[in-house]
């Protein structure tokens, strides 16, 4: 009986014994995933705010070339006989050039959405 009981014991301290082992394994290859996931995360960080910075360079240039077409449009349209007078100050001049590039704006958005048929209704 006693040798039952000790085989049992031993059997039991040799189960716990690969349990733990094979835990601890784990546990070191699940350390390794992490450590790989922390070297991807970084690199993919890296990367968006690579990226980040190249959609923020384009867009800078996008609206430094919407400004040269505001330019272009102020340049190409009619200056009104209103303009033209002496009595208007500088200030009144700019906001009916204003004026103008907002009328310009908006007939070129109605053009690009509507199309040219339904944007001369």
């Amino acid at each position: 009986m006693l040798k039952i009981i000790l085989v049992g014991i031993s059997g039991v301290a040799l189960g716990a014994s690969a349990i733990s082992y094979i835990n601890y394994t784990n546990n070191q290859s699940m350390e390794e995933k992490y450590v790989y996931l922390q070297r991807d995360v970084k690199q993919l960080t890296e990367e968006i705010s690579a990226l980040s910075n190249k959609i923020e360079i384009q867009a800078i240039a996008s609206t430094n070339k919407k400004g040269m077409n505001l330019t272009n449009i102020v340049k190409s349209n009619k200056v009104t006989s209103t303009m033209l007078q002496s009595d208007l100050s500088s200030t009144e001049r700019s906001v009916a050039k204003a004026e103008q590039q907002k009328i310009a704006l908006q007939k070129q958005t109605r053009k690009k959405y509507l199309g040219n048929s339904m944007a001369t209704n």
